[in-house]
């Protein structure tokens, strides 16, 4: 029985810029010179308007605005910001919320982005790594990685009837192909009853990997298996996988993994060095040397108990002078990209093999000469295509900045290879992201908008505050997560985006999150976290309670009419608007009203002629009806109405407007437009703090996987993108396996 739902996110969409948008922002030349015009701040401009723009705030749903969390609370004690006794929301908080939709209504840069930041998947097993290689330094080529090639990668045969051929790429890597060795043994169950981890097959237990003063080993191999033309011949001792799919012709595919130990009368089939050193040359012939490479699992609790293999890898006399192949800078820096961010989300992870670091305590993996690794060659077998040190590794689906570097460069945050300075960074500053070249100067633009504290109606002396309340852990879908951040870039393409597939330019952003407003009955709290654990991840607050009014101002200064009026839509883009404010707001917390109160217009020249003396502060005012400005604002409240409307300011941005983006933002911030529930993706009707991840697995791999004995299928694959033609905001789908 299908059961519809809202993400608690949506997106507003990010385009590549148009002459039209670039018309109200500036153009950067060649030298990374830019000329600020109106825009400067050393002098006012005629034709342009400074001056404070009243705005009220009311709280419609609980909010909170923490200040600093309490050391040595479990959950996180968070404390309210607070100025003299009296709930504040921070000149920054306002900033922030006014800036950020001013960047989307207007298809300006974002001015904060992770660029840097990975998406990496875990591979499937299709999608693994197989082929054993060591990494070479050479002291004449400093910075460079090479890879001397080892043992050769799994290989498919199609049916009984065919060979196994290598793929064509691996030919020239392996002019004398040799096959690893699979080290069986592992014997979970002493894990799982608190005794020493025991590996039983050939006695490895404590053994060390190669490292480059390694110790090598000696097994007792088959020498005889035939490789010819790219063909390996069947041979009993070869290792194939225990289980065969027969297909409907009675056919199965096999995949060759590597080869077997030999077993000799009289003669152990794993040896090390002190013990081969002791036998009979006629004997010492019979052995194959080799490396152990080993990633160990005592003492890593969180090792898959799935696992079963060590490699043991033949390293015979003369390998050392075999080619070694370069592996580009590319392929280094997102093996690294990948290690940081699998070590900052876990300092175990990713797993080095054992004996290769000594106390890294957390520091990020970087590649050492010796390093065994599974890799991949390019197409024409020249070079090392990928890496990992393990051989279902993360895949690496690119960055955040190659997606919207795709759209346009100059959506991306500051750099020097930006051509245009948006409108909402002329508004609210930047500050480039960082210096690419020593020749050209850093630059930062300060903005010509100032936000106050927003200050709470004198009215209000006490009760701000509901009860104190754990909240429900605060997290979202890591990306890449295609079902939900991303979209073709080709709108008339259809379908599912798997992680592996994703691609700069053929796959876009979704756009900028937007949070959605929940529908809150009377008495109900869905941010209220029911369960007393993982209590370390979450946090403990008192919510400012619904009702209560702030009042605060804009300051600004040189605006273009355009350009207040960007900033006017910011404050109320419709009636029914309304914005997300502090903590919490994926769980239902943080919905505001904000009222423009009044705008006020300073003219400058005036200001500095003789006739000032004697006239008011502003020369143009609009106040809302009926309104009475706090006391506070008395210059304001003596200012002469008339000459400016807040509609008409505001209508001359909106006639410009983008319709996709002006659509999606009414959507998305007009509480009407939420008709169902909203809340993570679920597979079926459980525990909304638990098995949040379902609905992703679901996508991920398909509607075959079964988990609690049910099969899941998420049915809604992805969240529909907005655009101007959208009436509704789009559904999502789960499943209740009960009925």
């Amino acid at each position: 029985m299908p059961n519809s739902f809202h993400n608690p996110f949506h997106f507003i969409p990010v385009k590549k810029l148009t002459i039209a948008d670039k018309k109200h922002g500036l153009v950067i030349d060649e030298n990374h010179n830019i000329t600020w015009g109106p825009h400067a701040h050393d002098q006012y401009t005629d034709k342009t308007f400074s001056g404070r723009l009243i705005c009220k705030l009311t709280t419609e749903s609980p909010i909170f605005i923490g200040a600093q969390q309490k050391d040595g609370t479990e959950p996180k004690q968070v404390i309210p910001f607070e100025i003299d006794g009296k709930p504040v929301i921070p000149g920054s908080t306002l900033r922030g919320m006014l800036s950020s939709l001013s960047e989307a209504a207007s298809n300006s840069a974002l001015r904060v982005l992770h660029r840097d930041k990975p998406l990496s998947y875990r591979r499937t097993m299709l999608e693994s790594l197989s082929a054993v290689g060591m990494i070479i330094e050479q002291p004449q080529i400093p910075g460079e990685f090479f890879l001397l090639p080892l043992a050769l990668p799994t290989i498919e045969r199609r049916s009984t009837r065919d060979a196994f051929r290598l793929p064509s790429n691996y030919h020239k890597m392996f002019p004398n192909p040799r096959l690893k060795v699979l080290l069986d043994g592992y014997d979970w169950r002493r894990q799982r009853d608190g005794k020493k981890l025991a590996f039983a097959s050939g006695d490895i237990a404590g053994k060390q990997s190669y490292a480059p003063r390694g110790q090598h080993y000696f097994m007792l191999l088959n020498k005889g298996w035939i490789f010819q033309n790219g063909e390996i011949s069947p041979h009993p001792q070869l290792r194939f996988p225990s289980k065969k799919k027969r297909d409907r012709n009675g056919e199965f595919d096999a995949y060759l993994i590597g080869q077997k130990p030999l077993s000799v009368p009289n003669l152990k089939q794993f040896i090390d060095l002190e013990e081969w050193n002791q036998l009979p040359p006629v004997d010492q012939n019979k052995y194959t040397r080799g490396i152990l490479r080993i990633l160990g699992a005592q003492g890593r609790a969180d090792m898959p108990t799935t696992k079963k293999h060590e490699l043991f890898i033949p390293f015979p006399d003369g390998i050392g002078k075999e080619p070694i192949y370069r592996i580009p800078q590319p392929v280094i820096k997102r093996f690294t990209a990948l290690a940081d961010e699998r070590t900052e989300a876990n300092p175990q992870h990713p797993y080095e093999p054992l004996g290769t670091r000594q106390n890294r305590n957390g520091q990020c993996l970087k590649l050492h000469h010796g390093d065994i690794v599974f890799f991949r060659p390019n197409t024409t077998g020249t070079e090392v295509e990928d890496i990992s040190f393990s051989s279902i590794w993360r895949g690496h689906a690119g960055t955040v900045e190659d997606y919207f570097r795709a759209i346009d460069v100059d959506v991306l945050p500051f750099t020097q290879k930006r051509t245009t300075v948006t409108p909402a960074e002329l508004l609210f500053g930047f500050v480039q992201d960082e210096k690419e070249n020593d020749e050209k100067s850093t630059l930062a633009f300060k903005g010509k908008i100032r936000v106050s504290f927003g200050k709470i109606d004198e009215s209000f002396q006490d009760n701000f505050y509901d009860s104190p309340v754990t909240l429900k852990i605060l997290s979202s879908p890591k990306p890449p997560s295609p079902a939900l951040y991303f979209k073709f870039s080709d709108e008339s393409e259809k379908g599912d985006i798997a992680k592996s597939a994703l691609k700069p330019g053929k796959h876009h952003p979704q756009g900028r999150k937007i949070y959605l407003h929940h529908h809150l009955e009377e008495g109900i709290t869905p941010w209220k976290s029911l369960k007393q654990t993982e209590l370390n991840q979450k946090n403990r607050i008192e919510p400012l309670r619904k009702g209560l009014e702030f009042y605060f101002h804009l300051d600004f200064n040189n605006l273009t009419k355009w350009e207040l009026g960007l900033l006017c839509y910011a404050v109320r883009p419709t009636d029914k608007y309304r914005h997300k404010i502090g903590m919490g707001k994926p769980l239902g917390l943080g919905t505001i009203r904000i009222d423009p109160l009044g705008l006020f217009t300073i003219d400058r020249s005036l200001r500095y002629s003789e006739k000032e003396l004697s006239t008011c502060r502003y020369n143009q005012s609009w106040t809302c009806q009926n309104v009475k400005l706090p006391s506070s604002y008395g210059d304001e409240q003596m200012a002469i109405s008339g000459g400016i409307s807040f509609d008409d300011v505001q209508r001359s941005f909106t006639e410009s407007m983008d319709s996709d983006i002006r659509n999606a933002i009414q959507l998305l911030g007009e509480p009407q437009y939420v008709t169902h529930p909203v809340h993570t993706p679920q597979v079926a009707p459980k525990d909304l703090e638990e098995e949040t991840y379902c609905w992703f697995v679901a996508n991920d791999v398909g509607s075959g996987t079964q988990w609690n004995n049910n099969r899941i299928d998420a049915k809604n694959k992805s969240l529909i993108p907005l655009n101007k033609d959208s009436k509704v905001l789009p559904l999502l789908v789960r499943y209740d396996w009960n009925n």
